[in-house]
């Protein structure tokens, strides 16, 4: 069953720069992400930059997601010097340190931002690896969903569900829906966040494209 039998508290934002939370007009808020079994809040000022902390939060291989992480001061090619604070960073289970930059697709492209990220990872070379540019395109509707759902239903502890499904998943040679590997523990919707969580962690993924449904194809991850 699901375990609602103890409280862990949510940490404050580390965001470096305030955010308005409400602001007329202007997609901006907070919410809650879980790692390590951790309550990190962290704080976002667009539907994208909300969509990246749900798909970056929910990989197995990030250990922390920074909201609002400040990087030295960079040299553009006037010669002019700018601040520049990264959306998020992101630490990486193998050490790597993976800048996000959260910007509409037109803005990035009018204000050649690229070469702007190019220039900012030159200068901080000694705080990230990568400098990665995420935009609306960098995901599709469908994928955006998957990683709302996976993200609420990773927050829920249910070890005997999990560990049902987990066989079912070890025990699979092929291809199948999800509504198959439910039907084989018997515990209908608990069965259904436990295969979304397998998902999210990687135990298995998903082959077809589109939201993740009971109709959904899911294969066993052999790696």
């Amino acid at each position: 069953m699901l375990d609602s039998t103890f409280f862990t508290p949510t940490l404050h934002s580390r965001a470096s720069r305030h955010i308005a939370l409400r602001a007329r007009g202007h997609f901006s808020g907070a919410c809650v992400i879980y790692k390590g079994g951790t309550r990190q809040l962290v704080v976002f000022e667009s539907r994208c930059e909300l969509v990246t902390s749900y798909r970056w939060s929910t990989r197995p291989d990030v250990v922390d997601l920074i909201d609002q992480y400040p990087l030295d001061p960079y040299v553009d090619d006037d010669g002019s010097e700018h601040r520049h604070v990264l959306d998020f960073l992101a630490i990486m289970d193998d050490g790597r340190r993976i800048g996000l930059s959260v910007k509409p697709e037109g803005s990035a492209h009018r204000r050649d931002f690229r070469r702007t990220l190019q220039l900012i990872l030159a200068q901080n070379a000694d705080h990230l690896d990568e400098l990665r540019l995420v935009t609306e395109k960098s995901f599709t509707r469908a994928e955006a969903e998957n990683a709302e759902l996976i993200h609420f239903v990773g927050s829920e502890i249910d070890d005997e569900a999990d560990r049902l499904v987990a066989d079912v998943i070890a025990s699979l040679a092929g291809t199948t829906t999800i509504e198959s590997i439910v039907n084989a523990t018997g515990l209908e919707g608990r069965a259904f966040r436990a295969v979304i969580r397998m998902v999210g962690r990687r135990v298995c993924f998903q082959v077809d494209e589109g939201r993740l449904r009971y109709p959904s194809l899911v294969r066993r991850n052999a790696a």
